[in-house]
């Protein structure tokens, strides 16, 4: 947002797999009537002025994080300005379940940035060969021996029960829930997909679970983004 000559940040979103998925985010919000995908989603943000002000700009980016591929991410969206908040959250519809809101300064999501980038990414559908012995595998690896004797979490993946030390779990990115109990990812995803305990579609198409999520052992209740930030900074849900 811009007064006269000084320049207010009002909001981040950040979360994305990759820079090529960040700028793609941000030409088609820079671009809304040019992008294919949210030309059909400015019909929502009718009746708040300009397209190109900010509280249009600020309606479009919780129309697009509701599109594919976007819906599909643990995405986080970051206000900035309080005032702006006050002013604008009201227009805006609710964020997908799997992402999360959060309120504070620059420095807080400073914070929050290093906690996603504390461990290196990897797909978690990558599977590695016995050979393989890169860095960032043994820093994996060692991030989820401290994690287990840290706390004494489990070693074992709760849903599929395969060690993280055998080559079926060797880069698998996993988390953990504050009962002890570890789970990959992808194993996760796929339970809770089908799972009464979370309110999720059966129908839905894709592994990321869109509703609320529950832990298998102790119930607890989370979203896919608190389980996608547990396993890369490598600290428990609760």
């Amino acid at each position: 947002a811009a007064s006269r000559t000084r320049w207010e940040m009002i909001l981040v979103v950040f979360g994305f797999p990759d820079k090529t998925s960040a700028l793609q985010f941000e030409w088609a919000w820079q671009n809304p009537k040019k992008s294919r995908i949210v030309r059909g989603a400015l019909a929502g943000v009718r009746g708040v002025g300009s397209l190109y002000r900010d509280r249009a700009r600020v309606r479009i980016v919780h129309e697009m994080v509701k599109l594919a591929p976007w819906k599909h991410m643990p995405l986080t969206v970051c206000w900035l300005s309080a005032e702006a908040k006050r002013a604008f959250a009201a227009d805006c519809p609710p964020l997908p379940t799997n992402m999360a809101t959060v309120s504070g300064t620059m420095q807080t999501l400073r914070e929050v940035i290093r906690l996603h980038r504390s461990t290196p990414e990897k797909s978690d559908c990558e599977s590695d060969s016995e050979g393989d012995t890169d860095e960032s595998e043994s820093d994996s690896s060692q991030s989820d021996r401290e994690l287990v004797q840290s706390r004494s979490f489990s070693t074992s993946c709760f849903l599929c029960q395969q060690e993280q030390s055998t080559v079926a779990s060797k880069g698998r990115k996993r988390f953990a829930c504050g009962c002890g109990e570890t789970f990959h990812l992808t194993c996760y995803a796929k339970w809770a997909r089908y799972s009464s305990s979370c309110d999720i579609s059966q129908t839905q198409h894709g592994l990321v679970p869109h509703g609320a999520c529950s832990c298998p052992s102790c119930s607890f209740a989370f979203t896919w983004s608190d389980a996608v930030s547990s396993a890369l900074a490598g600290v428990p849900l609760h």
